[in-house]
C-alpha cells in the first residue's frame, strides 16, 4: 500500500521547496541589507593632534591637520582631517557626524572628498578647485548662519553646483550642535546623493538637498572634514560611515523560481 505521501501532487512538493527558498532568500536578504559600519569614531582622546589616530571601528587612520584635536575639538585655522575611503558600485552609503560649532560666518565642512593632506592651509579645506584636498558631495555649516550668508552644499568637484539652505535648521542661536548626513547610493549606473541635516531644534532629519546624479564618481578617495578659517571653533562629537548591500542573488534567484512555475502552470 502506498504512503499517504505519495498520493500528494508533485506540484505540492514544488510549492514547499518553492515556499522554503523564497523564506531563506529573505532571511539571506535581511542579512544583506543590515548595516555594514565601515567607520565609526566617537572623538574621546585627549588635546593632542588628531593626526594619525585609528578609528575606533574600522580599518583607517585620520589624516588631519593641527586644527583638529583627538578629543574632537576644532580651531585655529583652515585644514582638514579626512579617513581614505573609495566607494564601489552595488551599495547605499550613509555618512553621519554630530558637530556642536560656534563663531562667525566661517564654517566647518562635512563630507566626501578628494584628496587627503595634514598640513594647514586653505588649499584643504574642500573649497579650492586646485587645491589639495577638494569636496566631492559635501556640504558646510557657518558658526553663524544667518541670511543673506547660508549654509551650502555642493555636488561637485570642490564648488561645483552649489545650492544654500538656511530655513527652519537655523537656531534662534545661531551655530550650536548639527547633525549632518550625505546619502551616496552607487546601485545604479548612475550613482545619486542627498544630503539632510537637523539641529537641536529639529527632532528629524530634514532634507536639504533632494536626491540628484553624481557629477564626478571616480573622484572620492576620502571622507570627513575640513575647517574654512580662524573665525569658527567647536567639538566633532562622532562620526560614521556605514553601508547597505543590494537585496541578495538568494532572493532574486527564489522569486525565479516563482515566475518559471507561474510559467509552468
Amino acid at each position: 500500500m502506498k504512503s499517504n505521501l505519495t498520493l500528494l501532487p508533485r506540484r505540492f512538493f514544488l510549492l514547499v521547496a518553492l515556499s522554503l527558498s523564497l523564506v531563506f532568500g529573505f532571511c539571506m536578504a535581511d542579512l544583506a541589507r543590515a548595516d555594514i559600519t565601515i567607520f565609526s569614531h566617537n572623538f574621546s582622546g585627549d588635546s593632542s593632534d588628531l593626526n594619525a589616530t585609528t578609528v575606533d571601528m574600522g580599518a583607517g587612520s585620520w589624516t588631519a591637520a593641527s586644527v583638529f584635536d583627538k578629543n574632537g575639538v576644532f580651531q585655529g585655522g583652515a585644514g582638514s582631517a579626512t579617513l581614505p575611503f573609495i566607494p564601489t558600485a552595488g551599495l547605499v552609503y550613509t555618512v553621519n557626524a554630530r558637530v556642536s560649532i560656534s563663531g562667525d560666518a566661517n564654517w566647518l565642512a562635512f563630507g566626501f572628498a578628494n584628496g587627503q593632506n595634514a598640513s594647514t592651509g586653505h588649499s584643504n579645506s574642500f573649497f579650492q578647485g586646485n587645491g589639495n584636498v577638494r569636496g566631492t558631495a559635501w556640504m558646510f555649516v557657518r558658526g553663524n548662519a544667518t541670511a543673506p550668508l547660508a549654509n551650502s552644499t555642493y555636488r561637485g568637484l570642490a564648488t561645483d553646483n552649489p545650492s544654500s539652505w538656511l530655513g527652519p535648521l537655523v537656531n534662534a542661536n545661531p551655530g550650536g550642535t548639527v547633525d549632518m548626513r550625505i546619502v551616496l547610493d552607487t546601485t545604479a549606473p548612475t550613482w545619486t546623493v542627498q544630503m539632510l541635516a537637523k539641529t537641536s531644534a529639529n527632532p528629524t532629519f530634514t532634507v536639504i538637498r533632494v536626491t540628484e546624479p553624481v557629477t564626478n564618481p571616480m573622484d572620492f578617495n576620502s571622507v570627513g572634514f575640513a575647517l574654512s578659517n580662524t573665525g569658527v571653533s567647536g567639538t566633532l562629537e562622532s562620526f560614521s560611515l556605514t553601508a547597505i548591500p543590494e537585496p541578495s542573488a538568494s532572493l532574486l534567484g527564489g522569486l525565479g523560481l516563482l515566475g518559471l512555475l507561474r510559467r509552468r502552470r
